[in-house]
């Protein structure tokens, strides 16, 4: 901010005029809540009441939560059928992420480049992050066929 800037008497500035110096003078010396009333007193609009709204936020979010599951196509009873809280523990109500294999002809071409890596021909080394993908998703597919399998 200049000092020119940070001397200038507001009261003598047209803070209605739409301009670029007013504009940046205001941007600097106001708050957000008297940049707001000017923007409203330029368009004509009633300025707001600057004590704020009382509002019972709790009724108001439950009222557009079922507006929302009505548009979904759920009625009243449906939108309050399930429990609103998870389950306390975060980790338990988070969704967990799996790695997925690729798959295309693209991938084909890196399958059959790892599948022939031999010592006299080793594998290039922008397939090794495949490979360890292929190796977790092969362990952990045979750990859950054998948790399968050991079921009665």
């Amino acid at each position: 901010m200049t000092e020119h800037e940070r001397n200038v008497d507001l009261s003598t500035v047209n803070q209605l005029a739409d301009s670029d110096m007013v504009h940046s003078l205001l941007m600097k010396r106001c708050e957000m809540r008297e940049r707001l009333d000017l923007v409203h007193a330029r368009l004509g609009l009633p300025i707001l009441d600057s004590a704020g709204t009382e509002a019972d936020w709790d009724s108001i979010l439950t009222a557009e939560g079922q507006l929302m599951h009505v548009e979904y196509g759920l009625n009243s009873y449906a939108a309050h059928s399930q429990p609103d809280s998870g389950p306390e523990d975060d980790e338990a109500g988070k969704p967990r992420r799996y790695a997925r294999v690729a798959t295309g002809d693209v991938m084909m071409t890196s399958y059959f480049r790892i599948l022939r890596d031999t010592p006299a021909a080793p594998m290039d080394t922008v397939d090794r992050p495949l490979v360890a993908l292929l190796q977790t998703a092969n362990h952990d597919a045979f750990l859950n066929l054998e948790m399968v399998l050991a079921l009665p």
